[in-house]
């Protein structure tokens, strides 16, 4: 396949990588031999073509990191109850588990088959502000210049409940309870995703 001029571009119809000038017998890296044509005046490219490939792993599908945080954040509300038969150990294990996964979904859909009217800016944004700063503050390494956060018992509880401390440079450190953290996030990404029309999965 052959690209004359400026007349049109050709993009993967799985993943929106560039494939102008790609052969149409040649898989596009994410595997799909599928694409489509779209006229360059106007186009908006979700991969556009660079000097470097862009990171990908074919493997990372958004859609499973989703349903894992939903799942890691129903954990989170069982432990919560009362009547919770979760051990010490486990109870931080679904705590750290939640914060992970609502982080990995992030990267997932920068680096994964993203849904097209998704891009990493609109992501980056969406993690550089509260309340997903917080949980990339959990994820990152202990540095003076940026944000850090950690998760720590809440003592007098009768059950087992955390906070998570967040402090940003040159400012006082902010208690979020966990569970309530979890939940804020998760509503941000069902908010972004609705708002780019992308349908959210589910069990």
């Amino acid at each position: 396949m052959t690209v004359s001029g400026d007349v049109a571009h050709y993009l993967c119809n799985d993943c929106g990588r560039d494939l102008s000038g790609v052969h149409i017998a040649t898989p596009c890296l994410c595997g799909s031999y599928s694409r489509r044509r779209i006229d360059v005046e106007g186009a908006a490219y979700r991969r556009p073509p660079t000097a470097q490939a862009p990171p990908w792993d074919p493997l990372k599908d958004w859609t499973v990191k989703y349903l894992q945080f939903t799942w890691n954040v129903q954990q989170l509300r069982l432990m919560n109850r009362d009547g919770s038969v979760a051990e010490p150990d486990q109870a931080r294990r679904i705590v750290d588990s939640t914060f992970a996964s609502c982080v990995s979904l992030g990267e997932w859909l920068t680096f994964g088959a993203e849904p097209a009217s998704v891009s990493s800016g609109d992501i980056s944004r969406l993690m550089g502000v509260e309340p997903l700063a917080v949980c990339l503050a959990l994820t990152a390494p202990d540095d003076a210049d940026r944000a850090t956060a950690r998760v720590v018992p809440v003592a007098f509880a009768s059950r087992h409940q955390y906070w998570v401390e967040y402090r940003r440079p040159d400012a006082k450190t902010v208690r979020y309870d966990a569970l309530g953290l979890a939940e804020e996030c998760l509503l941000a990404w069902q908010s972004f995703l609705t708002a780019r029309e992308v349908d959210l999965p589910s069990w």
